[in-house]
């Protein structure tokens, strides 16, 4: 039984009440990635009484059984959020290919680039760099790629696509530092400033 985006989408946004504006961005940002863990120890350590929504809670279990490596059950939760995210493309190779990824450890690379071929079909000619970058992990770069870091990028890349699907708008925090970056690169145009990178560097 698929669950209405839009019901869910109307109690994403709630008043933080008297969080003070940086703890709000901060646990807004949470909200918005879909950190649970973060967000409830954050709210602990504010001593604040909030009930997190279900569309949050259900992108927060999509994240964390993503990072655990349960692929499939991600899959079955995002089809009971909603079928046609899955069905997107984008999401469908990106998907594919992570299982890819996962497979590595424990097929040969002949099962593994069957696996892909079967999968994907005439969407690896459209996807052809998302293709060449897993057959350049399998065949050069196998054992220098932390399977826990494409677990967390996938992580990442189908929380967006949740959140692209019931249009959902940028967060606040994410809006503050593309203004920033953005002011601090006219600036620096103007040798105003130095750049954002060589000021971390500075001693």
């Amino acid at each position: 039984m698929l669950i209405p985006i839009n019901d869910f989408f109307n109690t994403e946004v709630e008043s933080l009440g008297n969080l003070s504006k940086y703890n709000s961005l901060i646990f807004d940002y949470f909200m918005h990635m879909g950190y649970g863990n973060l967000c409830i120890n954050y709210a602990k350590d504010l001593d604040m009484d909030f009930t997190f929504p279900p569309l949050f809670l259900l992108r927060s279990k999509i994240r964390d059984l993503i990072e655990s490596g349960n692929i499939e059950k991600a899959i079955e939760e995002l089809n009971e959020l909603d079928i046609s995210i899955y069905r997107n493309k984008e999401v469908y190779v990106n998907i594919t290919c992570h299982k890819a990824y996962e497979l590595k450890f424990i097929k040969d690379e002949v099962e593994v680039i069957q696996f892909l071929r079967e999968a994907l079909g005439e969407l690896a000619l459209e996807y052809e760099k998302e293709v060449e970058d897993f057959l350049e992990y399998l065949i050069f770069n196998s054992t220098n790629v932390d399977i826990q870091e494409k677990r967390v990028e996938l992580a990442d890349n189908v929380n967006y696509f949740i959140l692209e699907n019931i249009s959902a708008k940028e967060n606040e925090l994410e809006k503050i530092i593309k203004g920033i970056v953005l002011e601090e690169n006219v600036l620096s145009k103007k040798n105003k400033f130095t750049d954002f990178k060589e000021r971390i560097l500075e001693k």
